[in-house]
C-alpha cells in the first residue's frame, strides 16, 4: 500500500488506541509540528499515529512512503501543470518511454536500490536526484519507514495523462522532451495524492480509515501470481465444465460466451495473455533486443505460433486504440480521486495500439489483472449485455463456494470424524435452513466457514467511497456473521446436525469468513465490525472470535497442512497472537523464516495450466 508523504500534519486533540497498539487522532487539524522530534513521532502523515512504546505489529508497517514534490523541497504541481507539460511531447515516443519504465519497475517494485537506478530514466537534473537521495537518507520513524522513489501508481497515472494529452505531432526526441517528461513525472507525485486531501481536512474516526486502506490494498494487492493464475483457470474454465456445475440452476456456458465475444477459446485467450505478459514485462531479461513494455503487432508477434491465424482477435482482446482509453477515462478526467485510482480501462485492454500496430503496455498490473480477476469482469460485461447479471453473479458465487470447499477437501482428504473431516453445507430444521458453506470437524475444535463471493464495488476501488463500502460490508460481512452465529448456536444446541459431529464434545467453535481477497484486514476494519455487529453475537462461551481469511489464505493453509500442520492449530495460534487484527500472510511473513510450501495439488494444477497454454501456442 502507498500514500503520499505530506507536510500538513495532524496534532490530535484526543487519541483512540486499538487492542494491537494502533493509535488514531480524533479531532481536527491543529498547528503543524514545530520540532523534528514531533515530526518523527508521526508515522503516518495523513493522521494515524503509532505508539512506539508498544512493540506490537500494526497495519502501518504495511504502508510505504513515496517521495512527492513537497517532500523533495520542490514547488507543488497541479494536474493542469502536468497536462501542460505533456502537450509538448510526441505521443508514440512518450507512451513507449512510460511503458518501458513501468514494465521494468514491476519486478523490482519492492527494491528501493533498483528503483533509484531506474528513476534516472525520468529524472536527469542533478539537483532533483540529490533531493531524492536526501529523502532516502533522511530520518525515519522508530519502526523504519519504507521509503520509495518510484511507485507503479505514479506511472499508471502518468500513462493515463499521456494518453489524454500528448501531441499527435510526431517529432524526434530531444533534450527539451526529456525536460518536459521529467517535469510531468515530478508533478505526478503531487497529483497522485490530491484525492487524499479530504483525509487530512476532516475529523477522522478509526473506522473512517477503512475506505483508504481498502482502496490502497485493492490497488496494490501483492498476491502470489501462481495462486492467482491457477485460481482463475480453475474457477472460470475448469469448474464450469464439470457435470455438477452445469446442473446448477443458474449455470452459463462460459466457453460459448468467450468464443462469441472474442473469437477465441478460453485456452487461447489465456495463452495469449500469459505470453504477452512474459514478453512485455520480462522482455529485457529474455531478449535484450526487445524494449520492455512493447510488443510488435500480433500478426508479427504470433507468427510462429498456432495462434497466428487468430492474431486479429487476440490483438482486439488485449489492446485498444487511443480513443478507447480517452472515452473510458472521460468520467474521471476532472475528479482528482478517480483520476488517481480509476484502473478499469487498463484492466479491460492492457495495451494501447498505435497507428503502426505497435502495442504499448499501459499498466503491468492491468495485464496481471486481465489474466486473473479479469476473467470475472470480462464475463460480467457479457452477462450485463445479455441482461443476465443476477444469474451470472449467483452462478459465480456457487463456483467460488465450490472452489473454497474443494480447497479444504484437498487439504484434508479422507479424514475420519473428529480428525479434520471436511463437509459442505447441510440442511436442517423444518424450514430447511442451511449450515455453513464448509465445516471442518476436529472433535474438540469445529470450524464453520462462510464464503463471501461478492466483489468490492467500483466506487470503493476508484473513490474510497466510505458510504458505499459500509453498505457493501453490511450486505456481506454482517449478514454472514449473523449466519455464522445462528449456525453455531444451532449446532451447539443440537438443533442443527453435522454428520458424526458430537456437539457435547466441541470445546471451541471457530467462525470464519473467507473473502475473494479484495478487503484489507486492519485495525480500522475490526473497529467497524466490533461496533456494527449486533450485541450478543458469538456470546456462547464456546464460540471464538471471528477469523477473517481471503481465498489465497486457504490455498496457503492447504500447503501448510501438506507439510504436517493442522488448520485449527494455525487459526488458534494467530487468534491468540498480536496479529489477531492483521492478515494471515502478514503473521506468517513476520513470524516464520521460510515461505509456506505449496500443496502438491496446487502445483499439479499449475502444470495443467502450463500444458494447456503450451498446447494452444504450439503448431
Amino acid at each position: 500500500m502507498s500514500h503520499k508523504k505530506q507536510h500538513n500534519l495532524f496534532i490530535p486533540t484526543k487519541l483512540v488506541r486499538t487492542p494491537t497498539g494502533l493509535i488514531v487522532p480524533v479531532g481536527g487539524p491543529q498547528s503543524p509540528p514545530t520540532s523534528q522530534r514531533e515530526i518523527q513521532r508521526i508515522a503516518n502523515s495523513q493522521g494515524v499515529l503509532l505508539n512506539h512504546a508498544a512493540r506490537v505489529p500494526t497495519i502501518l508497517e504495511q504502508i510505504y512512503v513515496v517521495a512527492d514534490e513537497a517532500e523533495l523541497g520542490m514547488p507543488v504541481s497541479t494536474v493542469d501543470d502536468v497536462r501542460a507539460q505533456l502537450r509538448n511531447l510526441p505521443f508514440s515516443a512518450t507512451v513507449e518511454r512510460v511503458a518501458s519504465v513501468a514494465a521494468r519497475l514491476w519486478p523490482i517494485r519492492g527494491d528501493v536500490t533498483q528503483q533509484r537506478q531506474l528513476l534516472e530514466e525520468f529524472v536527469h537534473r542533478s539537483e532533483h536526484l540529490a533531493a531524492y537521495d536526501r529523502f532516502l537518507g533522511g530520518p525515519r520513524d522508530d519502526l523504519g519507514e519504507r521509503l520509495y522513489v518510484l511507485d507503479e501508481q505514479q506511472l499508471h497515472v502518468l500513462q493515463r495523462l499521456v494518453l489524454e494529452e500528448a501531441s499527435d505531432e510526431e517529432a524526434e526526441w530531444g533534450a527539451e522532451h526529456d525536460a518536459a517528461l521529467e517535469a510531468a513525472f515530478l508533478g505526478i507525485t503531487s497529483v497522485v495524492g490530491d484525492g487524499a486531501v479530504r483525509l487530512q481536512s476532516e475529523e477522522r474516526r478509526l473506522q473512517d480509515w477503512i475506505g483508504f486502506l481498502t482502496q490502497n490494498g485493492s490497488f496494490n494487492a501483492g498476491s502470489q501470481p501462481l495462486y492467482a493464475l491457477v485460481r482463475a483457470h480453475r474457477l472460470f474454465i475448469e469448474l464450469p465444465r464439470t457435470q455438477e456445475a452445469q446442473q446448477h440452476h443458474c449455470a452459463r456456458d462460459f466457453d460459448a460466451w468467450t468464443a462469441v465475444r472474442f473469437g477465441l477459446s478460453a485456452e487461447e485467450l489465456f495463452a495469449a495473455g500469459f505470453l504477452a505478459q512474459a514478453t512485455a514485462v520480462m522482455g529485457e531479461r529474455r531478449d535484450m533486443k526487445r524494449t520492455p513494455g512493447v510488443l510488435p503487432p500480433m500478426s508479427t508477434y504470433l507468427s510462429t505460433t498456432a495462434l497466428a491465424p487468430k492474431a486479429a482477435p487476440v490483438e482486439d482482446a488485449l489492446s485498444a486504440p487511443r480513443d478507447f482509453f480517452l472515452k473510458g477515462f472521460s468520467r474521471s478526467k476532472n475528479n482528482p480521486l478517480r483520476l488517481a485510482w480509476e484502473a478499469t480501462p487498463f484492466q479491460q485492454h492492457p495495451f494501447v495500439r498505435l497507428n503502426d500496430g505497435q502495442l504499448m503496455l499501459t499498466s503491468p498490473r492491468g495485464l496481471y489483472s486481465w489474466l486473473t480477476d479479469g476473467w470475472y469482469y470480462r464475463l460480467l460485461d457479457i452477462a450485463i449485455a445479455k441482461n443476465e447479471r443476477d444469474d451470472f453473479t449467483t452462478y459465480v458465487g456457487y463456483l467460488f463456494e465450490t472452489y473454497v470447499l474443494e480447497l479444504f477437501q484437498v487439504a484434508l482428504p479422507d479424514r475420519a470424524p473428529g480428525q479434520g473431516r471436511v463437509q459442505g453445507e447441510q440442511s436442517y430444521g423444518a424450514s430447511e435452513e442451511m449450515t455453513s458453506d464448509v465445516t471442518v470437524d476436529y472433535g474438540d475444535d469445529l470450524l464453520l466457514v462462510e464464503v463471501i463471493s461478492r466483489r468490492l464495488p467500483l466506487g470503493v476501488r476508484a473513490e474510497a467511497d466510505q458510504e458505499e463500502l459500509e453498505t457493501h460490508l453490511k450486505r456481506t460481512f454482517l449478514d454472514k456473521i449473523e449466519q455464522l452465529d445462528r449456525v453455531g448456536r444451532d449446532i451447539l444446541s443440537g438443533h442443527a446436525r453435522i454428520p458424526d459431529v458430537n456437539p457435547t464434545r466441541v470445546r471451541r467453535l471457530w467462525p470464519i469468513l473467507v473473502t475473494a481477497g479484495d478487503i484489507t484486514e486492519s485495525e480500522p476494519l475490526w473497529k467497524w465490525l466490533n461496533e456494527k455487529t449486533p450485541a450478543g453475537t458469538f456470546s456462547d462461551s464456546k464460540i471464538q472470535r471471528l477469523t477473517l481469511l481471503d481465498v489465497e489464505d486457504v490455498e496457503i493453509l492447504a500447503g501448510l497442512v501438506s507439510a504436517g500442520e493442522e488448520i485449527n492449530d494455525i487459526i488458534s495460534a494467530k487468534a491468540l497472537s498480536d496479529y489477531r487484527e492483521l492478515s494471515l500472510v502478514r503473521w506468517l511473513n513476520d513470524t516464520r523464516t521460510e515461505d509456506p510450501p505449496r500443496h502438491p495439488e496446487i502445483k499439479e494444477r499449475w502444470q495443467r495450466l502450463c500444458t494447456m497454454m503450451n498446447a494452444a501456442l504450439v503448431n
